[in-house]
């Protein structure tokens, strides 16, 4: 639950134990420290990138970026990573990443390399569970993505979430509008951009839009009906990733 004031608007970023996740540009501050790197610029004509080996790589600038807390084996050594989300230290993280000219998603226990993606965005979607101060145990929804160069906005919105808004000292519940993730006027590392969603129950949702300049490119909707990962191609043409998608363990 997020709480609005209808003259200030309180943005909170959610402590999860167990969980990492990259930071991003427009909030890179970690530990009171502000993060800075060095180029990780959005692609520039599609997913062609003007950095020759796109993607953070082990041991760059120092692992400042590395607020996932990947390590070496957990992708192989010339992976460029772009966006990492990670459970816990004795599990494989899930991660966008960058590899001999192919962007490949890596989930707990599989790798599928996309070459000459045609979506507009890839993305991965995971459950969790998470300990709320309120609720308890509950699963949470967490999702790292990645977008091509005529993307300008991202807004991810989960059915079920509520706000309180504040009208004086009175506080009153309502639903919480698409939250913007990804706005190329203030891009994430790489194009890449993150966010989380509270869980509601045994279903989790969430309507992932992608815009380019010209209005609406592609809609996709994530539904678990049970804990579990998996990655999704934002794309006008429906079930198109890439166009020699290869999977493999």
């Amino acid at each position: 639950m997020r709480v609005v004031s209808l003259s200030l608007v309180l943005v909170a970023a959610v402590a999860t134990i167990g969980v990492f996740t990259f930071a991003k540009p427009r909030y890179p501050i970690h530990n009171g420290t502000t993060i800075h790197v060095k180029g990780a610029k959005p692609p520039v004509n599609g997913w062609l990138f003007a950095d020759p080996t796109p993607g953070f790589h082990l041991g760059e600038q120092h692992n400042v970026w590395n607020m996932s807390a990947v390590r070496a084996g957990d992708v192989p050594a010339d992976a460029g990573i772009f966006a990492a989300d990670r459970f816990g230290l004795d599990t494989r993280p899930n991660v966008l990443y960058w590899r001999r000219g192919c962007l490949v998603v890596q989930l707990g226990a599989s790798r599928t390399r996309l070459c000459n993606p045609h979506a507009a965005a890839v993305l991965i979607a995971r459950t969790a569970p998470v300990f709320h101060s309120r609720s308890g145990l509950v699963h949470d929804m967490f999702l790292i993505g990645v977008v091509r160069s005529d993307v300008t906005r991202v807004t991810v919105h989960s059915p079920g979430a509520t706000q309180t808004v504040m009208h004086g000292a009175t506080g009153r519940e309502e639903p919480l509008p698409p939250q913007v993730v990804y706005d190329k006027k203030n891009p994430g590392w790489w194009g890449s951009w993150e966010d989380s969603t509270y869980g509601t129950g045994d279903t989790w949702q969430a309507t992932v839009k992608v815009y380019g300049k010209h209005g609406l490119i592609a809609t996709t909707n994530v539904v678990f009906e049970k804990p579990g990962e998996a990655f999704y191609c934002a794309s006008a043409l429906r079930a198109v990733c890439g166009s020699s998608a290869q999977r493999r363990s």
